[in-house]
């Protein structure tokens, strides 16, 4: 799993990345991963006013979908507690890597 992580580090671009958790951070994350060239999904299970984002490319859902299931990286809020989403555990039994948005901030 580090060679596929590095490999995503390295190359953003083109890359399907869901960010769960839309207050600030999570939607610097996504204007991040869309400056990047990746494809991004805004999950948040909050209706609230998304006002932070840069571009029309990121698609936003306010329900974490099965669409989440399709990334090849999430993004997860520190503000979520991944014990209690359901979502979470499908996508780690896909294999599907889940870093924060401090470390993708740091790549």
């Amino acid at each position: 799993m580090i060679r596929f992580i590095n490999n995503i580090k390295n190359n953003i671009s083109n890359k399907k990345i869901t960010v769960l958790g839309a207050g600030i951070s999570g939607q610097g994350a996504s204007n991040l991963a869309t400056y990047l060239g990746a494809e991004v999904l805004l999950s948040t299970n909050k209706k609230q006013s998304i006002v932070n984002l840069i571009s029309n490319k990121i698609n936003i859902e306010f329900s974490h979908s099965t669409k989440c299931l399709h990334s090849d990286l999430v993004v997860i809020s520190p503000g979520i507690n991944p014990d209690k989403l359901n979502i979470i555990k499908k996508i780690l039994n896909l294999g599907i890597p889940i870093i924060s948005e401090i470390e993708f901030g740091y790549w």
